[in-house]
């Protein structure tokens, strides 16, 4: 038997639900130079993200012997921390509506599964958004490694070479992969058990870090443009930015509730919801804002398939 829920608290457990769909479909993004916060912002708005412009042994490292007749303690290298600019200029949103019926026979299972898709619908937007950028005009580097049913660990390895002779510290760099390359990688045999001497992959479906690489991730919104199936980037390949969209003064008080919802790691979404007493029905949107920028195109090596089956 379902449990009696009013709107408030049916807005409350969607929003919990969506909020970590959200951030565990956005979790690749962790891949870049970002500016994950919590606080309020506006379209438009111009966000300042740090990055490293050189890998960091691609022959123009920054170390080099003191001089002791100049005392040059302050003359820079070649490499420094330097900061791109990244204007929030994309706001997307899911909008729905719930009865005050509809609500008090809904259970709290049926909730919680509407907001892991609210939650996902606007991640998976996001970051097709963002990995539009993955093409060969921004990132001219790239490794075929073949088709789902003969992408293994020998193909990814082949493509952390070209990366590393770039000068890439592989511990820095993270790997993205479309659904049907990951999978093909799950079920290479370096990863079961007795191989690897751990359960990630057969027990959760998580490859664990390998070869040296930060993290692998699964993006199921892998664009399938130009034949790319994968990409392995360094932080300073992309910046992205999110803050939360606060309503303005004049119209915050149209809205029953307005949330602001954020995970450790400062990824930002909104939670707002009004009620139309002539309709007995409440409104509710999530949306976030954003913005992302190309910042090294050498950065980056796109994964290429010979064929076009992703």
């Amino acid at each position: 038997m379902a449990l009696t829920i009013d709107t408030n608290l049916a807005g409350k457990i969607i929003s919990s639900n969506a909020l970590e769909a959200f951030t565990n479909r956005l979790a690749p993004l962790q891949a870049f130079s970002t500016s994950f916060d919590n606080d309020a912002g506006q379209i438009g708005d111009r966000i300042e993200i740090p990055f490293v412009t050189k890998f960091g042994n691609d022959g123009t490292s920054t170390v080099s012997a003191f001089n002791t007749s100049s005392n040059d303690y302050a003359t820079a290298g070649s490499a420094e921390i330097e900061a791109v600019t990244v204007s929030l200029g994309n706001h997307v949103k899911t909008t729905w509506s719930l009865q005050d019926v509809q609500a008090t026979e809904y259970a709290t299972a049926q909730l919680e599964r509407f907001g892991n898709q609210k939650g996902n619908d606007l991640a998976s937007k996001i970051f097709t958004d963002v990995s539009g950028k993955w093409i060969a005009d921004n990132f001219s580097n790239n490794t075929v490694v073949g088709v789902a049913s003969a992408f293994d660990l020998d193909a990814l390895l082949e493509a952390r070479a070209s990366v590393v002779s770039r000068g890439a510290n592989p511990s820095d760099c993270s790997v993205l992969l479309s659904s049907s390359h990951y999978n093909a990688l799950l079920g290479d045999s370096s990863f079961q058990a007795d191989a690897y001497g751990g359960s990630e992959a057969i027990r959760q479906g998580v490859i664990p870090a390998i070869a040296g690489f930060q993290a692998v991730y699964e993006c199921p919104q892998m664009p399938n443009t130009d034949n790319l199936v994968g990409v392995i980037t360094h932080p300073s390949a992309l910046a992205v930015a999110f803050r939360y969209l606060a309503p303005s003064g004049s119209g915050s008080g149209a809205y029953t509730r307005t949330d602001r919802l954020t995970n450790d790691l400062g990824m930002t979404m909104g939670y707002r919801q009004f009620y139309q007493p002539e309709t007995g029905i409440d409104f509710a949107t999530l949306e976030a804002v954003y913005g992302y920028s190309v910042v090294n195109g050498d950065a980056a090596e796109l994964l290429l398939s010979v064929g076009d089956e992703d």
